[in-house]
This record gives structure tokens, sequence and C-alpha cells, in this order.
């Protein structure tokens, strides 16, 4: 049983070695607006998808989550959003196509 558990463990820690990520954004924006629709701090990684009346912002601080291997710096940025009425900005950004392998997704 040991045998058999020391197998299981070292295939997960060598599979989890090797994957990789196909979108990490720890947002180290210095603060201002995350679109183009202002001063564009994620230097055009976030793109406005509709709405330019309440713009999502960046302000000082960051968030930590247990788990979150690549961490964001000490000056890290949170994104705002303000006003939950009239015309907010929607922003996406896109990542590498993944269509072979395994995709795990972390919420």
């Amino acid at each position: 049983m040991k045998k058999l558990f020391t197998l299981f463990l070292s295939i997960s820690l060598f599979a989890s070695a090797w994957s990789q990520r196909i979108l990490v954004d720890n947002f180290n924006y210095q603060a201002g607006t995350l679109t183009d629709l202002g001063d564009n701090k994620s230097g055009g990684l976030w793109i406005n998808s509709s709405g330019t009346g309440n713009l999502l912002t960046v302000t000082e601080g960051s968030l930590t989550y247990p788990n979150y291997f690549t961490g964001p710096t000490p000056t890290s940025g949170k994104v705002t959003l303000t006003g939950l009425s009239g015309s907010s900005e929607d922003a996406y950004t896109s990542f590498a196509l993944k269509n072979s392998g395994t995709c795990m997704v972390r919420f």
C-alpha cells in the first residue's frame, strides 16, 4: 500500500510540475484605468468589449488566495467595479489556444 501511494504521489507531482498555464495575470499594474478607454494600465492585455461609462479601475492593494502559486507582488493592484447601473465597461483578454491534452480550471 505504501508503494502504491508513493507511486501515485510521484506521478501527481510530476504531472503538475510540467503543466502550463494558458493565462496568468497577477494585476501588476499601477493605479489607473485597466483598458484603452482610459490610461490603459494593462498595456493592452485587457480590451474594452462594451460600455463607456463606469470604467474598470485598477486600485492599490492586492487580493490573495490560498494555493495561488504565482501570487501577486506587494505592488500588485486589484480591479474596482464602480457604478452598478448605466453604461459600465466590459473587458476581455485572450489566451493561447488549447486544442489537445487536458485543460484544468482553478477557481
